[in-house]
């Protein structure tokens, strides 16, 4: 996940922050719900959990936070 991330950061400048933003969302998002199936607890993540995970993770690098319906897509 960090080095999904940090190569991300390097093209950071040449996209626009939107989609920065929901890239580096959907790298959290992808990583999280791996990281709770393999340890088993993958039924304990609630979409609000995920939801300030992710938040709180993009919070820490500088952008704006995603909604709730962008969660959505991962648990449909």
């Amino acid at each position: 996940m960090k080095e999904k991330l940090n190569h991300l950061q390097i093209v950071r400048g040449i996209i626009d922050e939107d989609k920065f933003r929901f890239a580096a969302a959907t790298i959290l998002i992808d990583y999280y719900l791996d990281e709770m199936k393999n340890k088993g607890k993958d039924k304990d993540m609630t979409r609000t959990n995920l939801l300030d995970r992710v938040n709180l993770s993009l919070r820490s690098m500088g952008n704006a936070e995603v909604s709730y319906g962008f969660i959505r897509r991962w648990f449909e």
